[in-house]
């Protein structure tokens, strides 16, 4: 009822409303009072070592977000996005560093994304095309000294298996993970380009048949205008600088 309420009202004033989806993974730490989950069990940036996550738990978790999507459609809203971006529960599974399991959730490229794969086919199968159901995903992860990483050319082609499966409507491109260091960090400082995706964003629309949306210092109503002039994007999106400057 709070969802229905909240986008009623953020129709009513001419706009529309969209809810992430989302696993912490590794990042909920033990402090929160449960346990962190990961694919492996990689000790996280706090030193703590996640469970591994089981096969039961990954069916018990595709179930939830097919029933989190149907919640949001009954709700009303307009766009769910699945959050694949950084080194979150998802964002791990997509990474050969994060990802070392040897069943069928690890190893190949085609295993790293099943469990998004599958995500997405238990949201499409409660929601249809009634909703628009985006991706959230890094360009990279930047996790320093690894000898094999999550890069533009696994993220483009991840993005492209779900679109061509007419899974996704959207995909939403950001950069970096936890781990990245300061000048490709996911949370992006003001001493960063503006504009930070303008390649990165491109090399999504050539992959890509559904509209890209990119974020990351984009500033000013100028700077959002020329992202989209010059073909790094079709969308924008903007976080903190609403929050630094709401009018």
């Amino acid at each position: 009822p709070s969802l229905r309420k909240t986008a009623e009202d953020i129709r009513e004033a001419g706009s529309r409303f969209a809810i992430t989806l989302w696993h912490g993974g590794h990042k909920d730490s033990f402090i929160r009072g449960g346990y962190a989950l990961a694919p492996s069990p990689v000790p996280n940036q706090a030193g703590e070592v996640p469970k591994q996550i089981t096969a039961g738990e990954i069916n018990e978790l595709i179930v939830a977000y097919g029933e989190a999507a149907a919640r949001c459609k009954e709700a009303g809203l307009d766009a769910i996005e699945l959050q694949t971006s950084t080194d979150y529960l998802l964002g791990s599974f997509l990474s050969p560093v994060l990802n070392r399991r040897t069943d069928a959730y690890g190893g190949s490229f085609e295993n790293r994304i099943r469990f998004v794969r599958q995500i997405l086919e238990s949201i499409r199968e409660k929601v249809g095309d009634s909703i628009a159901v985006g991706v959230r995903t890094s360009a990279r992860h930047d996790i320093p000294g690894s000898p094999m990483d999550y890069g533009l050319e696994e993220s483009t082609a991840s993005m492209k298996a779900f679109a061509d499966a007419g899974l996704v409507d959207y995909v939403s491109v950001m950069i970096g993970s936890g781990w990245s260091p300061p000048e490709s960090s996911s949370i992006p400082h003001m001493a960063q380009p503006r504009v930070q995706l303008r390649e990165e964003g491109k090399a999504f629309k050539d992959a890509l048949s559904v509209p890209v949306v990119i974020a990351g210092r984009i500033r000013s109503p100028e700077d959002a205008e020329q992202a989209i002039a010059d073909g790094s994007a079709d969308i924008v999106a903007m976080a903190r600088t609403w929050i630094a400057d709401p009018e």
